[in-house]
This record gives C-alpha cells, structure tokens and sequence, in this order.
C-alpha cells in the first residue's frame, strides 16, 4: 500500500512526486471569479438600461391614468354649468400629482353650451424623458393626450 502523507484533505490527490493539487484548483477558482466579474461588468450596463426603461415607462403610465382621469373631471365639471375658469381648474386640482406647468388643458362644445348637447374637454401633458437615448427620439418629453365627451346637463347662463 501506498503511503498518504501528502493528502491534506479528502479531495486532495497527489500528483507526480506526490504534490497535491489543490494549488492549481486554487489558480482556476481565481480565474473563474474574475471571468464572472467581467462578464458582470459587460452587463451591469444593460441592467441599469433596463431599469431606466422600466422607471420611464411606470412615470408615463401614472401620467397618461392621472391625465385621464383629469379630463374626466374637466368634462363632469362642464356638464353642470360650470365657467371656463372653473372647468381648467377641475383639470388641474385632478391631476395634482403631475406638474401643472405641463399641462394644458382644451374644451368645446360644437353646438354651444345647451342641455343635452354634447362637449369636450382635453388634456395634454408632456411627460419629460429621463433617458439620454429616448430623447433623441422624442426631444424633450412625450405629450400624452386625453379627450372625454359628456353631455350637458345644465345650461350656462
């Protein structure tokens, strides 16, 4: 029987001249980790797009559902007679969590502001654009738009 003097350990096996292996797994476990921090630096890049991306489409989302919502109001405000002034501020208290400086708001009542006739309130909002590469599509914020048609309940006098 062979002598096991140079083991250290139960995976280790003596090579020729009975040296353990352990060094050289040592070697291919640091060219392992460093093959990992690389393929890692070669994609953090791609990650943090990604999540810009998401983040920007979760803003626009939120924005596009709130400018919805606040042409809803504008269109119930303008059904129950209420003045211009009245009517952009129903918009703007609506969409109190978006920056009013970027909202505009547009109403209309093609057959003039009688019972039953029908109008229109429309919300604009430009979304400002978080990502370097999105801007040089859209150059500096994508403008959501909202439309709601209801029909008048109360004449203006």
């Amino acid at each position: 029987m062979s002598s096991n003097k140079n083991l250290v350990g139960a995976d280790a096996r003596p090579a020729e001249g009975g040296v353990s292996v352990r060094p050289r797994r040592r070697e291919f476990i640091r060219a392992q980790s460093g093959q990992a921090t690389v393929e890692f630096a070669l994609v953090v890049p791609f990650l943090m797009l990604a999540l810009l991306v998401l983040i920007q489409t979760g803003l626009t989302m939120h924005a596009q559902v709130v400018v919805t919502q606040a042409a809803r109001e504008g269109a119930r405000q303008a059904t129950t007679a209420g003045s211009d002034g009245e009517i952009v501020q129903a918009v703007r208290r609506s969409a109190g969590s978006l920056n009013p400086g970027r909202l505009k708001v547009a109403y209309r009542a093609p057959h003039g502001w009688k019972t039953g006739e029908p109008v229109t309130v429309t919300a604009y909002y430009a979304v400002p654009v978080l990502l370097p590469l999105i801007r040089e599509i859209f150059p500096n914020s994508l403008v959501l738009k909202s439309s709601t048609t209801m029909r008048i309940e109360k004449e203006r006098r």
